[in-house]
């Protein structure tokens, strides 16, 4: 839904269906080799003596009628016709006559200017008439169901069944966007051909750029298409290298980790290793310092023995002095 808006509406009538054609293989990518040839006049040397004069029959006023200014301004832009209008002796001199089919048309002014142009014409044995029509949407439908067809004299209603109208294509930025191109070159074929003869779409007369062909454009297309290829292929190779750089990362990231683990461990065992000796070197301390003072309280007792031993000696001596005496 969202590529209605640039559809490309189906057309049959040959140009049409040609112009069709043609875009929906520009916009895939595809344009087809012009077939236009140089123009007999250059742009902007055609003169008024030169170029085609066609007289207009149309009405600005009623539904459709839009188209009529749109059309004099693009068939002069073209330089390839002159349009007149309103003018009596314009219209007996103009080599062509454009009539535009919209609401209105046929009334009035404008029909006995398309009375006059049929009169002339008979008189002459010839036939200058163009027409262009609305869609029956915009305002114009043929037949009986049309009550200014229905209305209109015998002899309008056969120049109307006669002449196969071009249908107007409004100008457009959308889908459809090449159909106003398509018609109005059409239309510029019908009322001014070119010496040089119309390309496929009925293309106007000034000169088409050379396109490349089809195989100059698929073989450019291939080339491309390897580029992408090898374009592609380094990109994978490169993914890859960096894929394994990512994993090299996360294996040293990995092994960093173990590592600073087994520091933690190793400074957590030379903490324990630390306390214990020091641990151990109080008790120690304790042990030297407790057999310090029993050492000295063993010696204090000896020396406590010692003196008991001389004054017990010394006791034994007097006892025994003492008894000699008595035994004098």
């Amino acid at each position: 839904e969202a590529a209605l808006p640039n559809a490309v509406q189906l057309r049959r009538r040959d140009y049409e269906a040609s112009a069709m054609m043609r875009e929906l293989l520009l916009r895939n990518g595809i344009a087809l080799p012009s077939t236009k040839g140089p123009t007999a006049e250059p742009p902007g040397l055609a003169t008024e003596a030169t170029m085609t004069t066609v007289y207009l029959i149309g009405n600005r006023h009623g539904r459709g009628g839009d188209m009529v200014d749109v059309i004099i301004h693009e068939v002069t832009a073209s330089e390839r016709a002159v349009v007149r209008k309103g003018d009596p002796q314009a219209l007996a001199d103009a080599n062509k006559v454009l009539v535009l089919l919209s609401e209105g048309v046929l009334q009035d002014a404008s029909l006995a200017e398309l009375m006059e142009v049929l009169a002339q014409d008979r008189a002459t044995s010839t036939d200058r008439i163009v027409m262009v029509c609305r869609t029956s949407s915009e305002g114009w439908v043929f037949g009986g169901a049309n009550p200014e067809v229905a209305a209109a004299p015998a002899e309008v209603q056969q120049a109307l069944n006669d002449h196969e109208a071009i249908t107007y294509r409004t100008p457009s930025e959308l889908g459809s966007r090449h159909e106003f191109p398509a018609m109005l070159n059409h239309l510029l074929d019908r009322l001014a051909p070119s010496s040089s003869g119309t390309g496929p779409a009925g293309g106007c007369a000034a000169p088409v750029a050379t396109v490349p062909t089809v195989r100059q454009q698929l073989e450019a297309a291939r080339q491309l298409t390897k580029l992408a290829e090898v374009e592609a292929a380094r990109a994978a190779e490169t993914a890859e290298a960096h894929k394994l750089a990512a994993e090299t990362a996360k294996a040293e990231a990995a092994r960093a980790a173990e590592t600073a683990k087994a520091h933690k461990l190793a400074a957590e065992t030379a903490k324990a290793h630390e306390l214990e000796v020091t641990k151990l070197a109080k008790a120690e301390a304790a042990a030297t310092a407790k057999a310090h003072e029993a050492e000295l309280k063993a010696s204090e007792a000896a020396a406590e023995a010692e003196a008991l031993r001389v004054e017990l000696a010394a006791l034994k001596q007097a006892l025994a002095n003492s008894n000699a005496s008595n035994s004098t």
